[in-house]
């Protein structure tokens, strides 16, 4: 599978899954699994990691895909305050 997939307009590269390409912020799918979880997701993807180290992003199905298993609560590592700023593409003209 190829895993530098080009960002599609209006996307930020680092929101793309690295399994399918889905922007997972446009989906709403910024979240946070604990270690293991994770870990598991992302060696049983051999998702290469970037030049710091990193995985990525992966979406939702792909890691539920990955685990062969829907996710549950106890596999999120925490909630994410409402407030946390998230960062967005400045809006265009309207």
């Amino acid at each position: 599978m190829n895993y530098r997939k080009p960002a599609k307009p209006g996307s930020l590269a680092r929101f793309l899954c690295r399994k399918c390409g889905v922007d997972t912020m446009k989906r709403g799918e910024y979240y946070m699994l604990r270690d293991e979880v994770w870990q598991t997701a992302i060696e049983r993807g051999r998702v290469p990691l970037d030049k710091y180290g990193q995985a990525g992003m992966l979406c939702i199905g792909c890691v539920e895909s990955l685990l062969a298993r829907q996710l549950t609560n106890d596999d999120f590592a925490a909630l994410m305050p409402r407030n946390w700023p998230v960062h967005r593409p400045p809006a265009g003209p309207s």
